[in-house]
C-alpha cells in the first residue's frame, strides 16, 4: 500500500495539497490581521529572468512571524515593474487593486534606488499610487552589512582572493565538458 505513495505523481499531488493549505492559512492570516510589513528582494535565475521574492512580516498571537508570500516575475526591472509584481503577489491572496496597502505599515528591501528611492523607487509608488503615505521604508540589515564588509576589505588582499574565486567559477561555468556532464 505504501508503494502507491512513492511515485512522482503522488509526490506532486502531496506538494499541491500542502501548498494549498499554506496558501489558505496565509490568506486567512493576512485578511484577519490589522497590519503587516512586506519585504522584497530580487534575483536573476539561470535563464536571466528577474524574480522578486515577496515576504510578509505579521504578528501571530503577539509574536512576529515572517511568511513567504510569493515568488513573482515582474514585467520589467524598473520600480514600476516591481511595484506591479508586488501587487500581483497580493492579488493572489485575495487583495484587490491597492487594498493591501491599507494594511501595510512597512516595506523592506535592499538599498537600491529602484526600491527605496524617494523620487522614483517602489517606496514612492507605494506611498503615492498605493495611497499609503504612512508606509515606512527599511533598508535590509543583511544588505547593509554586506556593503560594509565589501567597503572594509576594498583595496586589500581580499580583492585578489575574490578575483581567484571568480576565475575558478567562470572557468567551470564556461567549460563545455562540464556543461555536458551536468545535462
Amino acid at each position: 500500500m505504501l508503494d502507491a505513495y512513492r511515485t512522482d505523481k503522488q509526490a506532486k499531488e502531496f506538494i499541491a495539497y500542502i501548498a494549498g493549505v499554506y496558501h489558505d492559512n496565509l490568506q486567512e492570516l493576512l485578511n484577519s490581521c490589522d497590519y503587516f510589513c512586506a519585504y522584497c528582494d530580487g534575483s536573476t535565475d539561470g535563464t536571466n529572468s528577474e524574480k522578486e521574492l515577496v515576504m510578509v512580516h505579521v504578528l501571530v498571537d503577539y509574536y512576529p512571524k515572517i511568511k513567504f508570500l510569493k515568488l513573482v516575475e515582474p514585467p520589467n526591472t524598473k520600480a514600476a515593474g516591481i511595484f506591479q509584481a508586488i501587487g500581483s503577489a497580493f492579488r493572489d491572496f485575495g487583495f484587490t487593486n491597492m487594498e493591501y496597502t491599507k494594511k501595510m505599515i512597512g516595506f523592506g528591501s535592499d538599498g537600491a534606488n529602484k526600491m527605496l528611492g524617494e523620487r522614483q523607487g517602489v517606496i514612492k509608488l507605494l506611498k503615492e499610487e498605493g495611497q499609503a503615505p504612512w508606509v515606512l521604508s527599511v533598508w535590509c540589515l543583511a544588505h547593509r552589512i554586506e556593503l560594509a564588509v565589501k567597503d572594509y576589505f576594498k583595496d586589500t588582499y581580499m580583492d585578489q582572493v575574490t578575483d581567484v574565486y571568480n576565475l575558478v567559477y567562470y572557468f567551470y561555468k564556461g567549460s563545455a565538458k562540464r556543461n555536458r556532464e551536468v545535462e
